[in-house]
C-alpha cells in the first residue's frame, strides 16, 4: 500500500492519502476529498467487479440454456408419450372392431348352425333320412376351431337320432 501526503484545501492540514482509496475525509476538518484519477487498487477492484458481473451473466445464460434444453427434452418426451398413447388407442380401437366383427360372425354362424340342426331334426321326424344324413355330414364343416368339440357332439347326437329313427321306421 502506497501512502501519499497532500494538504487539505479547506484547512491546510497535512492529509495522508492511501493508495486503495480515491475518496476520503480530512481527519482535521472532515472535508470530503477526491483524488484525481484512480488508485491501482481501485482499478483492480473495478476490473474484478466487472469480471464478476460478466461471469454472473455467463452463468445466467448457461442456466437459461440448460433450462431450455431440459424443457425441450421434456416436450419431446411428452410428444413421444402422446404419440404412443394415440397409437395404443388406435390399436385398441382396431382390436375392438375386429373382436366385435368376430363375435357378430360367430353369432351369425352359430344361429345358422342352430337352424340347420333344427332342419335336420325335422328331416328325421319327417322320414327324409337321406337329406338328414347329407346335412349332418356338412354340419359344422366351416366351424371355428374353438367350436369343434361342440359341433362334433351335436353331429354325433344327430347321427344317433337318425339311426334310431331308421331303426324304428324299419320295424313298422
Amino acid at each position: 500500500m502506497i501512502i501519499q501526503s497532500t494538504r487539505c484545501p479547506e484547512c491546510g492540514a497535512n492529509v495522508d492519502v492511501k493508495d486503495s482509496l480515491s475518496t476520503f475525509k480530512c481527519e482535521h476538518c472532515g472535508c470530503l476529498l477526491t483524488i484525481d484519477g484512480q488508485s491501482q487498487s481501485l482499478i483492480k477492484a473495478k476490473v474484478r467487479v466487472k469480471e464478476m458481473e460478466h461471469e454472473t451473466e455467463r452463468t445466467k445464460m448457461r442456466l437459461a440454456d440448460e433450462k431450455d434444453k431440459r424443457d425441450s427434452e421434456q416436450a419431446t418426451k411428452i410428444k413421444t408419450l402422446k404419440l404412443g398413447l394415440r397409437f395404443y388407442l388406435i390399436l385398441m380401437g382396431i382390436l375392438i372392431v375386429l373382436l366385435a366383427g368376430v363375435t357378430i360372425s360367430q353369432s351369425f354362424h352359430t344361429n345358422k348352425m342352430d337352424k340347420m340342426v333344427t332342419e335336420i331334426q325335422q328331416d328325421i321326424a319327417d322320414g327324409r333320412y337321406d337329406e338328414a344324413e347329407v346335412k349332418i355330414e356338412s354340419l359344422g364343416s366351416d366351424y371355428d376351431i374353438s367350436d369343434m368339440y361342440k359341433w362334433w357332439k351335436i353331429r354325433r347326437t344327430l347321427r344317433k337320432q337318425l339311426k334310431e329313427a331308421k331303426k324304428a321306421d324299419s320295424k313298422k
